[in-house]
């Protein structure tokens, strides 16, 4: 009898040993390549929750409230949604809808704000406008639409920064294509194949925006989200599909815009395109599959992930139902 006992504490003590080794050798294999990502960057808080069927896509931070929002989309059923968060890490969730009250069904995608406004891409040359003080409204769980932008971009993520809304576009292989006049040589010779539209910021405008593009950037593919900090640098988060490494591209704004590398005709109008190149890339960090939206606070830049969400589901392996905040001091001092 004490022999058989013996025999199965054996044969327990070795399973638990080949489980620990195949723990060691996942996280040695599919972690290691991001070691500089994760020395660097600080879970802040949970964007995925457990059985959420929340795809986060974009994040923004509002600074007077003290609070991150995150859009998304369900899945399976596409339904847009917004996560608010405020300094506590407490969340409620918004539903967008119409002026009618339906709601929507589009791919959202980045998220940014000005005065009074939110902006949400939505993947289908419009950028939808609501009302912030809605969108932050816990009394209700919908947030109305109030207006739409029209882009001359497929509309996958925005930003603010200075005067200016950003309005950028996803390239990816075939599968989401961008016009052919969107795609640039730059001078040092990077084949960029997506726009970046830059539209003039007023609260004098009906949604606290100019829809008439001033200048153009033009970036390379995979681009599913930008900020820029207070230096001047300019980060660009990239990635393309499941297990495959996400990009964090850091570039120089000030060498970006110093000349201007060709024209885009926008509506009849003449404006300016820079372009994103090798001479102005500072720095080129890899991270977990899956990166999306990135925005600027405080001298962070805050980094989201789809991967951990009920559509993909093998995030949570590498940590990535949370946002992670990067301090750009100590990435470039």
């Amino acid at each position: 009898m004490r022999r058989s006992k013996s025999k199965y504490g054996n044969i327990i003590k070795l399973l638990a040993l080949i489980l620990a080794l195949s723990v060691l050798v996942f996280y040695g294999t599919f972690l290691y390549p991001y070691l500089y990502f994760y020395y660097y960057a600080t879970p802040e808080f949970l964007a995925v929750k457990p059985f959420s069927d929340i795809i986060p896509q974009g994040i923004e931070y509002l600074e007077k409230e003290d609070c991150f929002l995150i859009s998304g989309y369900t899945y399976p059923d596409g339904y847009s949604k917004i996560i608010v968060v405020d300094s506590d890490s407490n969340q409620f969730v918004k539903r967008i809808v119409d002026k009618k009250g339906k709601p929507f069904k589009w791919h959202s995608g980045g998220i940014a704000s000005y005065s009074d406004f939110v902006y949400v891409t939505g993947g289908n040359r419009k950028c939808y406008v609501l009302d912030k003080n809605d969108l932050l409204d816990e009394s209700k769980d919908t947030v109305k639409t109030i207006g739409t932008i029209d882009t001359d971009s497929n509309s996958s993520f925005c930003f603010v920064y200075g005067n200016n809304l950003f309005i950028g576009e996803y390239q990816y292989l075939k599968k989401f294509k961008t016009k052919k006049s969107h795609h640039m040589m730059s001078p040092n010779g990077n084949f960029n194949t997506a726009m970046v539209f830059a539209y003039p910021l007023s609260e004098k405008e009906k949604y606290g925006v100019n829809e008439k593009a001033v200048f153009a950037l033009s970036i390379g593919s995979s681009i599913q989200g930008m900020c820029m900090d207070k230096s001047g640098r300019m980060y660009l988060s990239a990635s393309s599909a499941k297990w495959k490494d996400s990009i964090l591209y850091v570039y120089d704004f000030r060498e970006v815009i110093q000349t201007v590398n060709t024209t885009y005709e926008y509506h009849g109008e003449i404006i300016p395109v820079y372009c994103f190149e090798d001479k102005a890339l500072i720095k080129k960090i890899k991270l977990p599959p899956n990166a999306e939206g990135v925005t600027n606070c405080k001298n962070n830049v805050y980094l989201i992930f789809e991967s951990a969400s009920t559509r993909f589901k093998y995030g949570w392996l590498f940590g990535t139902q949370y946002v992670y905040k990067l301090n750009s001091k100590e990435l470039f001092d």
